[in-house]
């Protein structure tokens, strides 16, 4: 399967050579480097960080640490997903992320009235 984007059309992700491929671990090697990474997309108001997965290679634990902690949605869909049950996943990633913000906000309100 392949995918079309504006500027043309990218492989599979198995259809890349691994030597093609980046390593997160080796960018992002700490926890407090994923944090940063997402305090800069809160910061930019990224509704969200959507993600394309390989079966063999799952997201990193301090990836999943750092956007729970900054409440940034993760939507991680396999590479033969189809382009509506993508906008579904995001759809309802945003949903959820809108949810936690607003307990925070109630949460916040319930502290200090």
């Amino acid at each position: 399967m392949t995918t079309s984007t504006v500027q043309g059309t990218l492989p599979a992700r198995s259809d890349v050579p691994v030597a093609l491929t980046w390593d997160l671990s080796l960018i992002f090697a700490t926890d407090e480097a994923w944090e940063h990474l997402l305090g800069r997309f809160d910061a930019a108001r990224v509704a969200a960080v959507a993600v394309r997965i390989d079966g063999d290679n799952p997201l990193p634990e301090a990836l999943l640490r750092a956007a729970d902690a900054q409440a940034v949605p993760l939507i991680t869909f396999p590479s033969e997903a189809v382009l509506a049950d993508v906008t579904t996943a995001v759809l309802d990633a945003l949903l959820d992320a809108q949810g936690r913000r607003l307990e925070r906000i109630l949460d916040a309100a319930r502290i200090g009235g």
